[in-house]
């Protein structure tokens, strides 16, 4: 075996019968480096060789292998002669090529790399969905008879769009990928009558359109042809391939904007009283060009959209506000992203509220109420409280809490959580420094980060209160909502304003939300969980904030007032005033019950509130504590 190291210094070696290798001088040496001949590309013949020499399995001299011999093909075919002349290579398949090859028998003969079938040609999917293609020889046919050559050599029918013929080439558009696959491989497959090989090439296009006036009058005949006034009812289904524009050569899908919005327009202008149409199986890919029917087809409940290319339901948005009852979806890939039919029934009536069929299924009739659309809300009250009794443990504790949370020392607020307590803090984006601290879970993935971000214990808990600013808080801000009230356990949300002090900066005014769940602790109460929320207040907090000024104590004529001390816990909103006097008795009876006061007194403390119970039930308290609460309040 010869030494293949030796980079053909040492070449006398050949196939078995003794022809082929040989030396340098030999005939079958020179064959051996004649790769490719490149006369064609004019100049002087130039002939490439690997470094080494060649080296054939067994030592046979077998010239250039099958799958160069394709490579070469393939190079070829990436440059199709469109001429319809041909090449003078491609004429004269007798011409050597620069290279022979040897067959195993010993017998040497001519062989043209064009007599070995091009290898089948890879087509790219076109994002459109059409496809062009280029046929090139001396084609004596005329459309239907070329089409029909065609269908008969790929066993497939064909619908040519746009066929046009200039000189030897012709050139139409095909819209699905199998026929396109197959009439691209069928390229030098079909004899023409002169001898030549039918040239076909094939490409995905966009499938441009130019919308000029002319094309604009043959879309309106043919939607005209397609309409029936009896059910006022537009059939667009499958617009590109109607008879009338393939006759015309026209190429016009519905797919593109500048169509779909033409179509648009001649709907809102000539038939604006329309209930159906179908536009099923024109690759729609997007709606926007039919906003203008939101306004001018209001009478539009039918709608068929059924095997287009809609992905998202959000693309269904441009046309929510027309009043649909029935819609056809399926064979969209949006129906193959909502699998699930109970979400995908809520998305498609989220935009369309009145269906009541969805792909030729009655789906349940929608939940409605039957009122008056300038019907208002009543409006919402401040705070809200699971039971009066709570109320009064709310205010007193909150009250206490901001006093010394506002104050130079938060040190004390110690006392104010339990030994096993827990506290957790949040804030938008754009709050600068907080953002440090910031445990939103929907940006932090990592357990550790979030662990270590969650405070534990009263001295943790209140180091981290004490790095944050000064602060003010608006307690006439204050909405508060008592949400469960046991002798085991409470839990509310507070939510206000603050501004923060101290600082040269001007930092913008703050809204907060807390979340608090307090526990019994010996006589008092504590925090045992934490949330809090800091944000921007928006443009109504700030206009509001720090304008409330505190009640004034107004003496009665008669017997000793219930002085009403600043409130902490008022709500945004006044309250209700109860609009029957029974309802007033109940709640002058109940605060009699709970503070031990008589009814005159117990009504004259809750008509200065307001008729706002939790505040009557604050302000007896702090009178109480104070001491201002004559005697003869509690006779009854």
């Amino acid at each position: 075996m010869p030494n293949i190291h030796r980079r053909g210094r040492d070449r006398n070696y050949g196939d078995r019968d003794g022809r082929g290798g040989g030396g340098g001088g030999g005939g079958g040496g020179n064959r051996d480096r004649e790769y490719i001949n490149n006369s064609d590309l004019g100049g002087t013949a130039k002939r490439v060789w690997f470094k080494g020499g060649q080296h054939h399995r067994d030592g046979r001299g077998v010239g250039l292998s099958q799958a160069v011999l394709q490579r070469r093909v393939m190079l070829d075919d990436g440059d199709i002669d469109m001429s319809g002349g041909g090449s003078s290579r491609n004429n004269n398949s007798n011409r050597s090529r620069g290279f022979r090859r040897q067959n195993f028998n010993g017998r040497n003969r001519n062989n043209n790399y064009r007599d070995f079938p091009p290898p089948k040609r890879f087509l790219e999917e076109s994002f459109t969905g059409w496809y062009k293609a280029r046929v090139v020889g001396e084609l004596a046919f005329d459309k239907d008879e070329l089409i029909s050559l065609l269908s008969r050599h790929i066993g497939l029918p064909i619908i040519a769009y746009n066929f046009q013929k200039v000189n030897n080439e012709v050139s139409f558009y095909l819209e699905t990928r199998d026929v396109a696959e197959k009439i691209l491989d069928a390229d030098r497959k079909i004899t023409l009558p002169n001898g030549q090989k039918m040239r076909i090439n094939v490409k995905p296009i966009s499938c441009p359109v130019d919308m000029t006036d002319e094309l604009r009058e043959n879309i309106k005949l043919v939607m005209a042809k397609r309409y029936r006034a009896d059910t006022k009812a537009l059939d667009l289904k499958k617009f590109h391939a109607d008879p009338d524009l393939l006759a015309k050569e026209l190429l016009v899908p519905l797919m593109k904007p500048n169509v779909l919005n033409a179509v648009a327009q001649t709907i809102c202008k000539n038939i604006p009283g329309i209930v159906a149409i179908d536009l099923s199986e024109n690759r729609l890919s997007s709606l926007d060009q039919l906003r203008p029917l939101i306004e001018k087809a209001t009478s539009l409940q039918i709608l068929h959209l059924h095997k287009n290319s809609i992905r998202h339901e959000r693309q269904l948005d441009c046309l929510q506000g027309l009043g649909i009852v029935e819609l056809m979806l399926e064979d969209n890939p949006v129906c193959s992203r909502l699998k699930d039919k109970t979400n995908y029934v809520r998305e498609v009536r989220k935009r369309f509220p009145n269906v009541v069929r969805l792909d030729n299924e009655a789906l349940p009739p929608p939940i409605t109420f039957d009122i008056e659309n300038d019907t208002k809300l009543k409006p919402s009250l401040g705070s809200y409280t699971c039971n009066p009794e709570g109320a009064l443990v709310v205010s007193q504790f909150i009250e206490l809490y901001y006093t010394i949370f506002d104050s130079d020392d938060r040190q004390p607020l110690i006392n104010a959580y339990h030994e096993n307590a827990q506290f957790s803090f949040t804030c938008s984006p754009g709050m600068g420094s907080y953002l440090n601290d910031n445990r939103n879970m929907f940006l932090i993935g990592s357990n550790e980060t979030r662990t270590k971000l969650l405070k534990t214990g009263p001295s943790n808990i209140v180091s981290f209160l004490n790095s944050i600013s000064k602060t003010e808080h608006d307690p006439a801000s204050f909405c508060v909502d008592l949400t469960l009230f046991t002798p085991q356990l409470l839990a509310l949300s507070i939510s206000g304003v603050f501004r923060e002090v101290g600082s040269n900066k001007k930092v913008p005014m703050r809204s907060f939300n807390r979340s608090l769940v307090i526990v019994p602790s010996g006589s008092g109460y504590c925090i045992i969980n934490d949330m809090l929320y800091f944000t921007t207040a928006n443009p109504d907090q700030i206009s509001e904030a720090f304008k409330m000024p505190l009640p004034v104590v107004n003496p009665a004529p008669v017997v000793s007032p219930v002085v009403v001390p600043p409130v902490v816990a008022a709500p945004t909103t006044a309250p209700l005033i109860p609009n029957t006097l029974e309802a007033q008795e109940q709640m002058i009876a109940m605060l009699s019950l709970q503070t031990g006061m008589n009814i005159p007194y117990s009504k004259k403390c809750i008509e200065e509130n307001q008729w706002d119970f939790n505040r009557a039930l604050f302000a007896f308290n702090e009178c109480n504590k104070m001491g201002s609460i004559p005697a003869d309040a509690f006779i009854k």
